[in-house]
């Protein structure tokens, strides 16, 4: 080897080591004057297969190379307990040097040492020493051990051993140990070997030191030479089945034994030991004769070795939880290991994949596809890609794929780690991602929006290609906020600046918009900017500025054009609409004459035929009152009672004949009742037999299970006759009358102009074979005052009652007509389940008094009907509160007298009856209310909103009508009402004497 290649052979290995060391401050000086001897011994160090240091020099300056470094898990410089061209700190090797210095042999266990000689003067310039493993140390103890036995049972040998309490003798002495025994004993004292045995198989006796003995736990107050049993005692119950057996086998064979077990020591520790010997033959007897072995102590291994295993264990736990494939493969590129998530990723168990081919798990396509960077990877090279993986449900995925070599201490590839993880995901995301920015960038282009950042910490400002389009600045040119500011048109800068420098004042993040004026530095031309932004804040505290800016300036000329056109179209507007109001107004005093005119014309045709009726009522009510007069100044009273009668009769025909022209305006309130149709109908058949006369036939067609129905029975009375006479007057030549009752079912699902809740309706029909109508007439039947028939024959009222009455009764009129072909009119009234109990005779009308006294509160304005409630009132035994206005009832309902009933008319100055029941009903939870009202459209408002407690009575009312609604009221108030909480300023249990309490008594005399 030359000078030349020598120096780089040396530079090649010994560069990493010496690297980390300052040489030049160093005894040793630089390498590059270091002596011929040093270079030589240290190139054969770093060369050697084995673990080796090289110790130089007295100070023993130490070397170690790669195995050494490879056994402790190191790299050749970075252990601090062996660093480069240090002395020797270790207490045992500065012992074994020094004793190899002095000329005598060291040995350590498993470690050799070997003098180095200066080539030059000769004498010893350093030691090598080379570490041996435990395995290899007993094996060499075995060999001499072997050979140390051949020699004792050589001829003329007969010196007997055994084991004494010192565990020394002479070789004389029978007791002593013999030379081999002491020899290594001697030399491997200190180390791990524990010492070595002898057992004579044919006479069973064991020759160890005494040493040996105390750790196997052998009493010495056995006799020399104990058998065989008293050290296989001294093993771990655990094993020692184990290793007798493997005795047995090596005695049975006369072959090798190597047997590692556990001893309990006194202490209570556990020892791990390693046994290996030789059973020797004898030739003649044909048998085992002795039975040579060392033991070791593998305490410290096993410790290792168990520290591995956890190691190993937490290392798979660590990789089991890495959300990753990880897997290692060999040379052969076969799956030495891989963790559960590889697995799991192809569906297999962990354990299958071992021993597997990366071809046989990934297929020929996945790993066609991953051919290059295999063979890259086993050349060393660190190798990433991304491709399609097989996964177990049968789609591919992309994973990323990092390989890396695996070297040996000698620098070869001899395997790769792999990595895995899945890309797929996250590959989906950053398309969407590019899709949205490309989405993005399309709306900025069609929006034709710039794009603009400025962060307030270091005043940097970025601006997008279309912004600096709009401002007027090439693409290369430096931005700042001057240069933005000095685009601004001097009477917009002011404002801008205000709006910005509030956000970035308080160094609060929020929204903003500004609307601002630029002036472009060619041409001078003004552009309208419309910028939108937001404040947030940067993880340095800072505030950034990120927003957008587009040109306005065709909006806000088309806003100012539009502005101008406004103002214009607004005055215009203002005009005409000021000349609009007053056409308006006077066509309303145009249609209020009309309106009016109308009225006087219905009043005028109205008056024509009710005057006589009303005429002859009013004579009758007053003839009968002045007889009633005269015959009680003479005295003869027993005459009054007929012609009171014949006024009752008047009054009540009058009553009947406001009642039937309130039903036209909906103003009657009915008394529903059930009624049956059929039975109705025929009772009217006589008296519309002679009303039609005898040119127009009468027939009936009841249907048995149409008969009863709610409605008020008079009104449905009047409804037919009016029906009646319409269809006799439209058969003046005669003709025939049918009158139909039929059952009818509402389906949910019916339309129509008045649509009907569903249910059961019985329908009550007239037809007549007269004229007919025209589709005209039909539909304008039931508008009031319409009207066929000439001047004087007809007011227009009949069909619009009967309406008004259907609606009333919750059903409806309907009209069926043609021309020529007659006309049929239907009334829909609500069914209601039929009575089966037979008609009894009603008894007389009796009134019905007061039970106990009971206080009446009556609030009537007008006093004549005041009075007659009054006097109704007194009659029947009530005690009566009167009041004219509501402030008076208030006042009562505030005092301690106490109330059973409110009688109250609905329309009351100041307020309505149902307003006072209202306050008097938070007055007094539980008290009674009774209105009385003469207009229909207040009854059925009322019935609305009625509260338990309350009723409506139509005006005008029966004495008899009267006193059993009051009774009834008041009974199922008791029903509701515990009387013992009631306020009085009575005896509570005194219910006789009602006005003891002065302040009602008062108020009623006033």
């Amino acid at each position: 080897m030359t000078a030349d290649t020598y120096d780089t052979v040396f530079a090649d290995l010994a560069g990493e080591l010496i690297a980390t060391t300052d040489w030049d401050a160093h005894p040793l000086g630089a390498p590059g004057k270091w002596s011929t001897s040093l270079r030589h011994a240290l190139l054969l160090t770093l060369r050697s297969p084995m673990p080796a240091v090289l110790y130089w020099g007295e100070s023993a300056w130490q070397f170690r190379n790669a195995a050494h470094a490879a056994q402790s898990d190191r790299s050749p410089g970075g252990d601090q307990r062996w660093p480069a061209g240090h002395p020797c700190d270790d207490p045992a090797i500065r012992q074994a040097l020094k004793a190899v210095w002095a000329g005598a042999p060291a040995q350590l266990s498993g470690v050799d040492f070997l003098p180095v000689h200066d080539l030059e003067t000769g004498g010893c310039a350093g030691l090598l020493a080379l570490w041996r493993t435990p395995a290899e140390a007993a094996a060499d103890l075995a060999a001499d051990l072997a050979a140390d036995v051949a020699a004792e049972a050589s001829p003329g040998s007969s010196a007997a051993v055994r084991t004494g309490e010192s565990g020394r003798a002479g070789a004389a002495d029978e007791g002593a140990l013999p030379p081999w025994m002491e020899q290594h004993e001697a030399a491997h004292r200190g180390s791990q070997l524990l010492g070595f045995w002898r057992w004579d198989v044919a006479n069973d006796r064991v020759t160890a030191s005494g040493r040996f003995g105390r750790l196997y736990s052998v009493s010495s107050d056995l006799p020399p030479f104990p058998p065989l049993a008293a050290f296989l005692a001294g093993i771990d119950a655990r094993d020692r089945d184990r290793v007798t057996r493997a005795i047995a086998a090596s005695v049975a064979s006369c072959g090798e034994f190597r047997e590692e077990y556990r001893l309990r020591q006194a202490d209570g520790r556990l020892l791990w030991v390693q046994a290996v010997g030789h059973c020797t033959a004898d030739a003649e007897a044909g048998r085992a004769a002795f039975f040579d072995g060392v033991s070791i102590d593998i305490t410290e291994r096993k410790a290792a070795e168990a520290a591995l295993r956890r190691s190993q264990r937490q290392m798979r736990q660590l990789a089991d939880s890495m959300p990753m494939l990880i897997g290692i493969l060999d040379r052969d590129e076969r799956y030495e290991f891989v963790n559960a998530y590889y697995a799991e990723w192809f569906g297999l168990d962990p354990h299958s994949v071992i021993g597997m081919t990366a071809r046989e798990l990934l297929g020929e396509q996945a790993y066609g596809a991953r051919g290059d960077a295999f063979v890259r990877a086993y050349a060393g090279e660190r190798c990433s890609m991304d491709a399609r993986t097989p996964h177990r449900d049968g789609r591919d995925r992309i994973a990323h794929l990092e390989y890396l070599p695996r070297r040996r201490a000698d620098g070869q590839v001899d395997g790769l780690y792999v990595m895995v993880y899945d890309r797929t995901e996250q590959i989906r995301v950053e398309a969407a991602l590019r899709e949205s920015e490309r989405r993005l960038t399309l709306a900025l282009d069609v929006a034709q929006l710039g794009i603009f950042e400025f962060s307030s910490g270091d005043g940097r400002l970025v601006w997008d290609a279309r912004c600096r389009d709009l401002f007027g600045v090439a693409a290369q040119a430096p931005i700042d906020r001057a240069l933005f500011l000095s685009r601004l048109h001097p009477d917009d800068q002011a404002s801008h600046r205000r709006i910005v420098d509030a956000l970035l004042d308080v160094a609060a993040e929020g929204a903003y918009e500004s609307r601002y004026r630029i002036v472009l530095p060619d041409d001078r031309r003004v552009r309208w900017i419309a910028e939108s932004g937001r404040a947030v804040r940067k993880p340095d505290g800072s505030l950034q500025l990120l927003g957008t800016v587009r040109d306005v300036t065709a909006e806000t000329a088309a806003a100012a054009t539009l502005h101008e056109l406004n103002e214009s179209l607004e005055r215009r507007v203002e005009a005409r609409t000021f000349e609009l109001q007053r056409q308006v107004a006077e066509r309303e005093k145009i249609e209020e004459a009309l309106r009016q005119a109308q009225k006087m014309e219905a009043i005028g045709q109205l008056t024509g035929g009710i005057a006589h009726d009303f005429n002859n009522i009013l004579a009758g009510i007053s003839g009968s009152l002045e007889l009633i007069s005269r015959l009680a100044g003479l005295g003869r009273v027993a005459e009054i009672g007929r012609f009171a009668d014949n006024a009752l009769t008047s009054v009540q025909r009058a009553a009947a004949l406001v009642q039937r022209m309130l039903a036209f305006s909906r103003r009657q309130a009915l008394e529903l009742q059930h009624v049956d149709v059929n039975d109705l109908v025929r009772g009217l058949e006589e008296l519309l037999r002679r009303t039609m006369g005898e040119t127009i036939a009468i027939a009936l067609a009841l249907q048995p299970h149409a008969c009863c129905a709610r409605t008020d029975l008079p009104q449905l009375e009047s409804v037919l006759l009016n029906l009646a006479i319409n269809a006799r007057d439209a058969m003046p030549d005669g003709g025939r009358l049918t009158i139909r009752t039929e059952l009818r079912v509402r389906d949910a699902h019916a339309g129509g102009v008045d649509p009907l809740p569903a249910g059961e309706y019985v329908v009550l029909s007239v037809t007549d074979t007269g004229v007919g109508m025209p589709a005209s007439v039909r539909q304008r039947a039931f508008d009031p005052f319409f009207t066929t028939k000439p001047t004087g024959k007809g007011t227009g009222l009949g069909l619009s009652m009967v309406y008004g009455f259907a609606r009333q009764s919750g059903g409806l009129a309907t009209i069926d007509s043609q021309p020529g072909e007659g006309t049929t009119v239907s009334v829909w009234l609500p069914r209601e389940a039929r009575h089966d109990e037979d008609a009894q005779a009603l008894p007389e009308p009796s009134l019905a008094h007061a039970r106990q006294g009971e206080t009446v509160l009556l609030v009537e304005d007008d006093p004549s009907v005041r009075l007659l409630v009054r006097t109704v009132l007194d009659e029947l035994r009530y005690t009566v509160l009167e009041a004219d206005h509501p402030d008076r009832a208030l006042a009562y309902l505030d005092s301690p007298c106490d109330i059973d009933l409110l009688v109250s008319d609905v329309g009351l100055p100041g307020m309505n009856g149902r307003q006072l029941a209202e306050l008097a009903r938070q007055r007094r939870p539980q008290l009674a209310v009774l209105f009385m009202t003469g207009y229909a459209e207040n009854a059925g408002l009322l019935r609305g909103t009625l509260e338990q407690g309350m009723d409506v009575i139509s005006k005008p009312f029966s004495i008899a009508a009267f006193s059993d609604r009051i009774q009834a009221m008041l009974v199922a108030r008791t029903d509701r009402t515990d009387r013992t909480d009631r306020t009085d300023c009575t005896d509570r249990t005194d219910r006789t004497d009602r006005t003891d309490c002065t302040d009602c008594t008062d108020r009623t005399d006033r």
